[in-house]
């Protein structure tokens, strides 16, 4: 494929935190076991292909995307209305049942499956886009829809999701809203719970509570939606939302550049920031190691850099707006080329070019999983300090395993993937990255989980993120939603096994 060329510190010290939170108050001994009783009355009201109980099938439900977190549950239910889920939930709570909620299933630190035998609750049939307000721009839909789907329907109207995501043709809309999903496009919309207007939510106890809304202020009490938006299914299950959305910009382009060192990755975010402005779609970054990755194991993949050097730098630029970009891109161009900020930059002219290069930076992580395990972090920080945390990283682990790092420019999130080389040598991996990782980041005010939540992988870090006094407030907000527990057991909070 051709393209348009446009031109040519010390290791920080492992020691523990001393304020963390007290275990949470759930163990293993208080939930119910399934009986024939319990899946005789799920049968009453739910249809054969809404019970899952065959054991090769459960697998994929058990299971997460990166194969890491692997559950017991030898059940799974598939309702396709919310009374059919508030029926589930209501007997669930009544006879401690632990209850885990499960979207696409394409989370990255074990929040969507069991971590014992809890009953899994997939949202998968409940994927009814109910209507699009043209007047409002205004999209209800039900909590399994995936998000390309949703963009799919949009894009017939000339609209767009404020959310682009990786994993878009798999995740559901329910579990980005109930991890406030971040994704590439941040930089362009801000924060996706800016836009959930309204949700419907089945509680623990089965009651449905109508938090439904398509008007864009109002400003009365509490907004209690926003509970629920990042909550993980601790507190609930989100069955519906309201979401406002955008027409799509009529001109999108890539830029793809190659950067001598990292100090001109920080000049070209403040430049292109600056400089852009509302036209700014998405500014993202990735080191050598990354790009090294994607041309060994993502087939057909754009080398637009053959000449890849390890000690190299690449920034991805989207530009996008309402009229023709040509006079804006040009600007750029120039004053990068002034300023000798970037060694080689490249320019979509075409779709088929604008997805190929964006393809570069979203399939990083598909390609890291052909190393074998990976542990990944989603994090965020300063963004004068992602080469340095990911230079001390790759250094501490050495040959052990394969370091890359990669994420958003525009707000600060960086994703660093270790892949392990040899899987007999995990554990010891994984205790030289954790809490190493969590505790460095709380010493330069930055957050363990940016966009893919806490779930299992970090709720014994969440004090590295979060006051010990926020952490008891959370807790005690999960006992008003949830005295017994059995919301998604041992994930996000604190816990005691």
């Amino acid at each position: 494929m051709l393209f348009q060329r446009a031109f040519k510190k010390p290791f920080f010290k492992n020691t523990l935190l001393s304020n963390y939170s007290k275990p949470y108050f759930f163990s293993t001994s208080q939930f119910k076991q399934l009986t024939s009783d319990d899946i005789n009355y799920f049968s009453s009201f739910l249809a054969p292909n809404e019970i899952i109980q065959d054991s090769f099938e459960l697998q994929a439900y058990n299971s997460d995307w990166l194969k890491k977190y692997i559950g017991n549950s030898k059940l799974a239910l598939k309702p396709n209305s919310t009374e059919k889920i508030s029926k589930i939930l209501k007997y669930c709570s009544e006879q401690n049942i632990a209850v885990v909620p499960q979207g696409g299933n394409t989370g990255l630190v074990g929040g969507s499956t069991p971590v014992n035998d809890e009953v899994i609750l997939s949202l998968k049939n409940l994927n009814k886009i109910i209507g699009f307000d043209e007047i409002s721009g205004v999209l209800t839909c039900e909590a399994g829809c995936v998000l390309e789907t949703l963009n799919q329907y949009l894009a017939e109207k000339s609209y767009e999701m404020p959310l682009d995501l990786g994993a878009k043709g798999s995740c559901a809309i329910g579990g980005n809203i109930a991890t406030n999903a971040g994704g590439t496009h941040f930089v362009k919309f801000g924060p996706f719970k800016s836009y959930i207007l309204g949700l419907e939510v089945v509680l623990p106890n089965g009651e449905i509570l109508e938090l439904e809304s398509k008007i864009l202020k109002d400003n009365t009490g509490l907004d209690l939606k926003q509970v629920f938006i990042g909550s993980e299914g601790i507190l609930g299950v989100i069955t519906k939302a309201n979401i406002r959305v955008f027409p799509v910009d009529k001109y999108k382009q890539v830029l793809f550049m190659q950067c001598e060192n990292f100090e001109n990755v920080l000049e070209i975010n403040k430049l292109v920031r600056g400089k852009l402005g509302r036209n700014l779609g998405a500014i993202e970054y990735q080191d050598a190691y990354a790009y090294a990755t994607i041309q060994k194991y993502i087939q057909n993949a754009a080398n637009p850099f053959p000449n890849n050097d390890m000690g190299k730098y690449y920034v991805l630029i989207e530009v996008c707006g309402t009229e023709a970009l040509d006079d804006i891109v040009e600007n750029l161009y120039t004053e990068l080329s002034e300023r000798k900020l970037v060694e080689d930059c490249i320019a979509s002219e075409s779709d088929a070019q604008f997805t190929s290069l964006w393809k570069i930076r979203e399939e990083v992580a598909v390609a890291a999983n052909h190393i074998g395990l990976v542990f990944k972090y989603d994090i965020s920080l300063p963004v004068e300090k992602f080469e340095e945390l990911c230079l001390i990283v790759r250094n501490k682990i050495g040959c052990l395993g394969y370091t890359m790092g990669y994420g958003h420019l525009g707000d600060g999130n960086m994703h660093i993937n270790v892949g392990c080389y040899d899987l007999a040598k995990k554990k010891q991996v994984e205790s030289i990255l954790e809490p190493f990782v969590f505790e460095w980041l709380s010493h330069v005010n930055g957050s363990i989980s940016a966009e893919h939540g806490v779930g299992r992988q970090k709720a014994k870090y969440l004090h590295f993120s979060k006051d010990v006094q926020a952490i008891e407030y959370m807790k005690s907000l999960k006992k008003v939603f949830d005295p017994k527990g059995i919301m998604n057991p041992y994930k996000v909070l604190p816990y005691s096994s």
